[in-house]
């Protein structure tokens, strides 16, 4: 009877192994064009690990925000982008060299509002820090 063979235990159809773990980092200089690589680059790592379209229409819907946000700070030179994969669910961070809180964090109506409703619609969950390097948003998507 042809097909394809089972599936070993802890691997899902397409053939990734859930119990692994896939990290790629990418800084993209703070330009107009940032928002757009990071796009490309988020979309061609989660299409090569295998996760789901829809799913991964919400990681690049906030990774477009979050660096968007980032390229508005004029002294921020580069913006650093890490996907972590794991188990099926993806952790994206973004740090830029901003010391202000990100946009998402304001409570009124403008671009922030819109960051944050993005974030909240998209991903399990999120975060942020500020250090005196700068600042870094963190968002969750479950598997």
């Amino acid at each position: 009877m042809g097909g394809l063979p089972p599936l070993a235990a802890g691997q899902d159809p397409g053939g990734t192994t859930w119990g692994s773990r896939e990290i790629r980092t990418m800084r993209v200089l703070a330009t107009l064009h940032a928002p757009a690589q990071a796009r490309q680059r988020v979309d061609a790592a989660l299409v090569e690990w295998g996760y789901d379209a829809r799913r991964r229409a919400d990681v690049v819907l906030v990774v477009s925000e979050l660096v968007s946000d980032a390229v508005r700070y004029p002294l921020a030179g580069h913006i650093d982008v890490r996907l972590d994969w794991h188990r099926g669910a993806v952790e994206l961070t973004v740090t830029d060299a901003c010391p202000a809180p990100p946009l998402c964090t304001e409570q009124r109506n403008g671009g922030g509002m819109l960051a944050r409703v993005v974030l909240d619609e998209c991903s399990a969950r999120w975060s942020w820090s500020v250090s005196p390097l700068g600042r870094t948003v963190s968002a969750s998507f479950a598997c």
